[in-house]
């Protein structure tokens, strides 16, 4: 890649340019899009304006900036390092694919938009909570340590990783993504799931094989399960509406729970009776099966009829759907 090697009128590599031939560099490979660039006493450098340099096989940055008012694109690289990412971005943080990194560190302290880490073979999030923003992607990593994970953010996407357990994460957040990771178990986390400027109150845990929901959070409004294993008698009270935060409201009260983190019937039997007793109906509105949506004739659920009882009913399960 000599283009990126030598600055036509300098004949010098980029390691050997001062921090005037780099800006200028820069400007010609387009990297600051048209913005303005101010350089410090201290030889870092500010930029009013985005900075664009993704897809230049770069394996270090070569200019220390400072502030970037706009967003700061270094994606499609090959670095191994974040040192000279600016202190402070406006916008968005773009480091998606780059898959030699291995670390964190050099992590500006605040942006304003997204951070961006897909697919760069992170091993960890040691660091990300010391970092101000509004959301953070980091699906397509190999973590499995969250030591230093974010505390407060909007959006945090930590699917197509290898996290086995939520041990010690403290979190609150509007989206939680932890689909297609061999998680069993929230247990040891404190996480809340609430509204944060506008987002839905939303987790995400498809593909995932989960023990129980003892350590679920309770305040969430959507659940998503696609291909993902929970007790059977879990996964129909989801998927016919029983509010999950009732099951975890009411879960250690009646005892629900063995030892063995499998399911006590009786107990279980009690506490959806006595969510039944709120439900507005009484147990006689008729609605569509969510087991088959109608389609099954063979369905056990509706035995054929495409239709069930409303869900809050009390009614009992067989104690094969308990498995």
């Amino acid at each position: 890649m000599k283009y990126l090697k030598l600055f036509e009128g300098f004949g010098k590599g980029l390691e050997e340019m001062n921090v005037e031939e780099l800006v200028k560099y820069g400007y010609k490979r387009g990297w600051f899009n048209h913005g303005t660039c101010h350089i410090n006493f201290d030889d870092s450098v500010d930029v009013n304006g985005n900075v664009y340099m993704s897809d230049n096989y770069l394996e270090y940055i070569p200019i220390n900036f400072d502030t970037v008012t706009g967003d700061f694109n270094i994606r499609f690289n090959k670095l191994t390092s974040l040192k000279g990412c600016p202190r402070e971005v406006g916008r968005n943080f773009n480091c998606n694919n780059n898959e030699t990194l291995k670390t964190l560190d050099n992590l500006p302290i605040r942006v304003g938009g997204i951070i961006n880490f897909e697919n760069c073979g992170l091993i960890s999030t040691k660091g990300l909570n010391n970092v101000v923003c509004d959301e953070f992607e980091l699906s397509k990593n190999n973590i499995s340590d969250l030591t230093g994970c974010p505390k407060h953010t909007n959006r945090l996407i930590l699917s197509d990783n290898n996290i086995t357990s939520l041990q010690g994460v403290s979190l609150t957040t509007s989206i939680l993504s932890v689909a297609n990771n061999p998680l069993q178990s929230f247990k040891g986390s404190k996480i809340v799931i609430e509204d944060r400027n506008g987002y839905s109150n939303k987790i995400i845990l498809d593909n995932v094989k989960l023990k129980n929901t003892i350590d679920l959070p309770s305040s969430m409004d959507y659940i998503s399960l696609v291909e993902s294993e929970f007790p059977m008698v879990l996964r129909r009270a989801l998927m016919v509406n029983i509010k999950l935060n009732k099951i975890i409201e009411l879960q250690d009260y009646y005892n629900i729970w063995k030892s063995d983190d499998s399911i006590n019937v009786p107990r279980f039997d009690m506490l959806i009776k006595e969510i039944g007793k709120d439900c507005q109906c009484g147990g006689t509105e008729i609605i569509e099966c969510e087991e088959c949506g109608g389609d099954d004739d063979e369905c056990p659920e509706c035995n054929g009829s495409g239709e069930t009882t409303c869900p809050d009913s009390g009614t009992y399960y067989d104690e094969e759907d308990y498995g």
